[in-house]
């Protein structure tokens, strides 16, 4: 029975011919050399065994020990792949075989591409919901399909877990990240798994992995542009895992290394991207005004590439760092201008999330009805994705909305629901964050003891995470609880050197600006502690 032509790209195998002819070559091909890619074709795309191509083809016993079917796989290589050193259609299956990627006659690797091209543009977030329903079928490609559109799959698969806050099994990117040899390819594959990690609960494994992607020789001295541009989202995604983690010290130097590269691309999109990550990390050391200097940067940068998604994410970044700084209707301004965007977008989850920084500034500014409306939207929205880190931040806001209107029971069950979340989420910061407003309820209750216990566990999140005006905040209400003078020094100092306005209430504790930066709930505080 004649065998059927095989098309890898340009490259044409007619096995009864036993030639391979490109458009501007061709070669012969040997018995044995015909012999495994019948082999390997017959299998369909699925990894066939060393045991049994050296039965079928060799004849050899399965547990002989020979390097022939090595040294035919390198040959073979040499005449069917169009760069040898990073094959795309003759595979190694690390521990198991070889397989044969045979075109994907479904298109899928077009598909991801599409929605990789408009991931920051109209229809972006229709597109991942696509990706999420075709999420099966879209695994079951990166078996069959050759190398670029593995790849493409697999940063599309990293994209929707990221942006839609989806928890799925890791296991076929990781097999397809052991599949494929170390270079640029690998470390986009190694960025889309970090994040499908990370979406998980797998924080750490998500940073040990790109760790070692960054300290690859490719990584390490990036010569050509892809090399340099996966190396930029590398280093931003890790900046991002490293904030979570709370190393804001590793975050800021992965940020700004990430930055150097892209700025050497004169990639202005990534570079907005990477300047957004230096800008947070800053914020989250307390240095303000050197945050807002970035973000400045960043916006322009991302406004000029019209990168939609990339602008919204910044707007709202900054929308809460001018909040701190005591800005509220430029910072209400920005945040307003992301959630259009992202309902516009369909990105309801970042639309969610942004909604509930709307929420937390008009909470502090003393409108509560208003607060209340957007983080009720927020919630529902985070409810319905099941989203555990998204529920944090709602509960937490649902905590402080219930102070302010005088409910301190209802606020305590919201704050201890929030830390509960956020520990089994994995996000130390905001865990830390309740434990600092869960005590201030059991403050003003008089539940001193409880209080005093909670600060404490805040104030040792947040000095490992080097959150600075969280330490401040926790210096701050724990000096308040225990009339010790020695702690509020240290809030001021602490909170002086963030550049934060929150050092007002300690200098100022009756001072207007205090009360409408922090709401009721901080005067009372301090007329309690006297």
């Amino acid at each position: 029975m004649a065998m059927p032509d095989i098309q890898l790209g340009t490259c044409c195998i007619r096995l009864d011919e036993r030639t391979v002819r490109w458009p501007e070559r061709s070669h012969a091909l040997t018995p044995l050399e015909a012999g495994l890619l019948r082999t390997l074709a017959d299998a369909r795309g699925r990894c066939v065994s060393r045991a049994h191509i050296l039965r079928e083809v060799w004849g050899y016993h399965p547990d002989v020990q020979t390097r022939a079917l090595a040294l035919c796989v390198t040959r073979l290589r040499r005449k069917i792949e169009s760069d040898p050193s990073h094959p795309e259609w003759l595979l190694t299956v690390r521990g198991a075989g070889y397989r044969l990627a045979l075109p994907n006659r479904d298109t899928s690797g077009d598909f991801a591409r599409s929605v990789l091209q408009a991931m920051d543009r109209a229809g972006g977030g229709r597109l991942l919901r696509q990706v999420a329903d075709r999420w099966e079928a879209l695994v079951e490609a990166l078996e069959t399909a050759p190398t670029p559109d593995r790849v493409a799959i697999a940063c599309a698969l990293g994209e929707c877990a990221w942006r839609l806050d989806l928890s799925r099994p890791a296991d076929p990117l990781w097999a397809l990240h052991a599949d494929l040899p170390m270079g640029t390819r690998r470390g986009e594959v190694a960025v889309a798994l970090s994040r499908v990690l990370w979406q998980g609960g797998a924080t750490e494994e998500a940073d040990r992995l790109l760790a070692a992607t960054l300290q690859e020789p490719w990584a390490l001295a990036p010569a050509a542009a892809a090399d340099r541009r996966v190396v930029v989202l590398a280093g931003i995604v890790r900046a991002w895992t490293r904030r979570l983690m709370g190393h804001t010290d590793d975050a800021l130097v992965h940020a700004a290394a990430a930055h150097a590269h892209a700025r050497a691309l004169a990639d202005r999109a990534l570079q907005g991207a990477a300047a957004d990550q230096v800008a947070s990390a800053l914020y989250d050391q307390g240095q303000l005004t050197k945050a807002r200097h970035w973000f400045d940067d960043a916006l322009l940068l991302l406004q000029r590439t019209e990168d939609v998604r990339g602008t919204a994410l910044c707007r709202n970044n900054l929308g809460v760092l001018l909040n701190e700084m005591g800005h509220l209707d430029e910072a209400i301004e920005h945040i307003e201008a992301a959630i259009e965007v992202y309902v516009a977008e369909e990105h309801e989850l970042d639309a969610a999330s942004v909604m509930c920084n709307l929420a937390d500034m008009l909470l502090n500014g003393l409108q509560l009805q208003r607060a209340s409306a957007w983080v009720d939207r927020a919630e529902a929205i985070w409810r319905r994705h099941a989203s555990a880190r998204g529920l944090t931040r709602a509960l937490r806001t649902q905590g402080r909305l219930a102070v302010e209107q005088g409910e301190p029971d209802r606020a305590e069950a919201c704050f201890r629901r929030s830390i509960h979340c956020a520990e089994t989420s994995t996000l130390p910061i905001r865990a830390a964050f309740a434990q600092l407003d869960l005590g201030w309820v059991l403050h003003v209750s008089g539940r001193r003891e409880e209080a005093g216990s909670h600060y404490a566990r805040a104030h040792a999140g947040l000095l490992a995470a080097g959150s600075g005006t969280g330490i401040g905040l926790a210096e701050l209400w724990w000096g308040c609880l225990e009339h010790d003078r020695d702690r509020l020094q240290r809030a001021r100092e602490q909170l002086r050197a963030c550049g934060s306005p929150l050092v007002a209430l300690i200098d100022e504790p009756m001072a207007a600006r205090a009360a409408s930066y922090a709401g009721r709930r901080t005067v009372a505080v301090l007329r309690a502690s006297g």
